[in-house]
């Protein structure tokens, strides 16, 4: 029973770390994103202000 519930434990903790670890390279992504959008809007910005 104890090896049951120690496999339990190791597959959940297993898939938290997972989990975590797809959220943390969701943010990281998004931000790329964005800081390149913003990038692109402020060229924008300055090519057509010349």
């Amino acid at each position: 029973m104890g090896v049951l519930l120690g496999a339990g434990a190791m597959a959940l903790a297993g898939r938290r770390r997972w989990r975590r670890e797809s959220v943390a390279r969701l943010l990281e992504l998004r931000t790329a994103l964005y800081a390149e959008y913003l990038v692109a809007m402020e060229e924008t910005g300055a090519s057509s202000a010349c």
